[in-house]
């Protein structure tokens, strides 16, 4: 049993004239009504259900269903309560309900929306990838292992299927091999997602070019 109590409550007449029975009484009628705002419920029942002593409960009902010419929706001349039935004194409507509970689901939505973002964004954050066989492969025998999730995230764009698979690992092969890549000569190696990204696999090879795509370990290394 809860309610949304909205702030601008204590800002109005309701709080700003009193008397203070009828914004406590207010308040469990808030928290006791069903979807539609109808509490049908004698004034014993609600004190029973709060344990708010039944004087409070009666003079607090008794303010709620007179007209408030301040209030700030004109719905039923400014009355926070209307009856059910004229001809019994208890069960009640809460007036502008249906005002306030829209405003509250979107509110909650909007919260709703927000924490699921939240929580979204940080198991990206902290979730290991999950990489392909082609991507681990290609991991494994490229020289340089730097930035390897920018790597992936240039594979995963690139997304190659087997016939560029194919060509990647053949040019890969050869480039290693060659003078160009020679660590004892102290040539640069690019970043492996720089070499992706620019589609390195389309130099010109070294001289060196009989290394095949079927020496190539399968290892998934994810050093």
């Amino acid at each position: 049993m809860y309610a949304k109590l909205f702030p601008s409550m204590f800002d109005g007449t309701l709080a700003t004239r009193g008397p203070w029975e009828a914004l406590v009484t207010f308040q469990q009628l808030l928290m006791l009504a069903d979807r539609y705002g109808i509490v049908d419920m004698t004034r014993e029942a609600i004190s029973r259900r709060t344990t708010i002593p039944l004087p409070i409960i009666a003079a607090g009902i008794d303010v709620l269903e007179q007209p408030d010419p301040d209030s700030r929706r004109a719905d039923q001349d400014g009355k926070r309560l209307v009856r059910l039935a004229e001809h019994r004194d208890w069960g009640w409507q809460i007036v502008n309900y249906e005002h306030y509970y829209a405003i509250r689901s979107a509110e909650e939505r909007r919260d709703y929306h927000r924490k699921y973002m939240r929580e979204k964004r940080a198991e990206e954050k902290n979730k290991q990838p999950v990489y392909t066989e082609p991507f681990a492969k290609f991991w494994n025998v490229y020289p340089r292992k730097v930035g390897k999730g920018a790597a992936w995230r240039c594979w995963r764009r690139l997304n190659p299927l087997e016939d560029l698979q194919i060509v990647i690992f053949t040019a890969l092969a050869a480039q290693i091999v060659s003078p160009q890549w020679t660590r004892e000569a102290g040539k640069y190696i690019p970043h492996p997602a720089t070499w992706l990204s620019q589609s390195r696999w389309e130099d010109e090879p070294g001289k060196d070019a009989s290394y095949r795509t079927e020496h190539l370990p399968d290892g998934n290394d994810d050093a």
